[in-house]
């Protein structure tokens, strides 16, 4: 691989940053090229993740949930959180500046991977930015296993750590998925638990994402994870628990 071809096509042509991300994220993970290789290039990758950053930063927002998905977001969010992943492998005192930086995203999944690129490279980061990731339901599962992966899983707030709130997130990701609303709740409620393994939810969205003409509806975590969007008052936590488990497991 031709570094200093590869550094400048990021810097010249942005319209193949995807594919110039995805080809190094891949000699990286499979361990083609080694941090030090990288570490001459820690000024070119500051530049390239702040010209990144104008992109994903308008559209950042103190409260809800579903704007992380707004369709315009969704190139810049997901190639900002690729090249965050691949800032870990690139030592440098600019690098690690851009990277604390970036801990101010309230977009806790692009946080969630600044702060594992920064703990990668053997900076601290502050309690309250591991609260902050690990209280957030779309990374909640995901940042306790990658925390794990590098051997800081004993970061992890265990508050978060408990059956519930790890079941709230596997139905957040659920409903996260392409076949389903494809976004977080904006709000999500514990309506009850059913034989201590399954966790009922009432959860919506804000106005604006297609979902919310439908209120609240209910979903399930735990034993099965799974939704069939009926109302969250049309029945008790019991019976949309029935009700829901049936059709997962049936």
């Amino acid at each position: 691989m031709n570094l200093d071809d590869l550094i400048s096509r990021c810097t010249n042509s942005p319209d193949e940053r995807w594919d110039i991300c995805a080809e190094l994220y891949n000699a990286l993970d499979t361990g083609g090229t080694e941090p030090i290789d990288l570490a001459p290039y820690s000024p070119s990758f500051a530049l390239f993740w702040r010209d990144v950053d104008d992109q994903v930063r308008p559209f950042q927002r103190d409260s809800g949930h579903s704007w992380r998905w707004l369709e315009e977001y969704q190139d810049p969010r997901n190639e900002a959180g690729l090249l965050l992943d691949i800032l870990g492998y690139v030592p440098g005192p600019e690098v690690a500046e851009e990277l604390r930086n970036r801990l101010t995203l309230t977009d806790q999944r692009l946080a969630m991977f600044a702060a594992l690129s920064l703990l990668r490279q053997g900076h601290a980061i502050s309690p309250e930015t591991i609260d902050g990731i690990a209280a957030c339901d779309e990374t909640r599962n995901m940042f306790q296993q990658l925390l794990g992966e590098l051997k800081y899983g004993y970061l992890f707030p265990p508050q978060y750590a408990t059956p519930e709130a790890l079941a709230r997130s596997t139905l957040v990701s659920w409903l996260t998925h392409p076949n389903e609303w494809e976004c977080a709740p904006d709000e999500i409620e514990l309506m009850g638990v059913v034989d201590e393994d399954v966790f009922v939810y009432q959860f919506r969205t804000n106005e604006g994402h297609w979902s919310s003409r439908d209120g609240w509806v209910a979903g399930i975590s735990g034993r099965a994870t799974f939704s069939d969007f009926h109302a969250a008052d049309s029945a008790s936590a019991e019976e949309h628990a029935q009700r829901m488990l049936g059709l997962a497991e049936g």
